[in-house]
């Protein structure tokens, strides 16, 4: 378990970095033993599995990326519930994928789970929640809906 851990961490860290292929490696490799001696739901093999799914979206390896994401999500639900942390946060990540490629009617519902879910259990000025509202914000903004957007703004805690 400590080996895929220090390879997840060390993937993590040259995602961080901008060194894409080296995360890629270094990833594939704790995905590879975290499926092995960890099972395909084990946390460790989750966070392999998103971060190389990241290091694609970066590398715009979109086709890659999103079977990926995908199967975090659906590994997270097996082991958490909708409103668990980890799994809200694969949900907001999925969102902005999304939204990245401009696939703005996929993004949009996942963002709004997203933002519900995190209202819900961490509360309206948790920083987790305030970053999926303004995810949200910043969706509508690319997309065009700017009536939608001032909705959210507003329920946004005043400063």
């Amino acid at each position: 378990m400590y080996k895929v851990w220090a390879l997840f961490a060390l993937g993590h860290i040259y995602k961080d970095k901008g060194r894409l292929e080296e995360a890629e490696t270094q990833c594939i490799k704790a995905l590879e033993l975290g499926r092995r001696f960890l099972g395909e739901e084990h946390q460790s093999t989750l966070w392999s599995m998103n971060t190389l799914a990241i290091v694609y979206r970066e590398q715009k390896r979109y086709e890659e990326a999103e079977p990926i994401f995908l199967k975090v999500l659906e590994n997270r639900r097996i082991k958490q519930d909708e409103t668990n942390p980890g799994t809200l946060e694969t949900v907001e990540t999925i969102a902005k994928f999304y939204k990245d490629q401009q696939r703005y009617e996929k993004a949009e519902p996942l963002m709004i789970r997203a933002v519900r879910g995190r209202r819900l259990t961490l509360g309206d000025e948790h920083p987790d929640t305030l970053e999926s509202i303004n995810s949200l914000i910043e969706l509508y903004k690319a997309w065009g809906k700017p009536e939608q957007a001032k909705q959210w703004r507003a329920k946004l805690p005043t400063q």
